[in-house]
């Protein structure tokens, strides 16, 4: 099964009163998710962090916009140069490690 790393921007917004200089400080997020891929059209990808091989099941899945994506990095046996600069690494199965 597929795994990928994908940057992601997402919206922000608050429902209280703020200064207007402020306002213009503000900027969306942006966030990195890895998962097995569940689904994938040219619309959206959805991803999960959970894969259950023999019930057939994912869990804490993610739907995101392709819209929305920056990148998408597939994640093979090597790890590529670009994700060393992603500060969170977890091991994806047992004896993989990151060089």
């Amino acid at each position: 099964m597929r795994k990928v790393l994908i940057t992601w921007i997402d919206a922000i917004g608050d429902d209280g009163w703020v200064d207007i200089e402020e306002l213009r400080k503000e900027k969306p997020h942006i966030h990195h998710s890895m998962g097995f891929v569940a689904h994938e059209t040219d619309e959206c990808i959805t991803i999960a962090m959970s894969y259950d091989e023999e019930e057939k099941n994912m869990g804490a899945w993610l739907c995101v916009p392709k819209a929305y994506i920056k990148e998408t990095i597939e994640l093979t046996e090597k790890v590529p140069n670009k994700i060393k600069s992603v500060k969170f690494w977890p091991q994806l199965r047992p004896g993989f490690h990151h060089t």
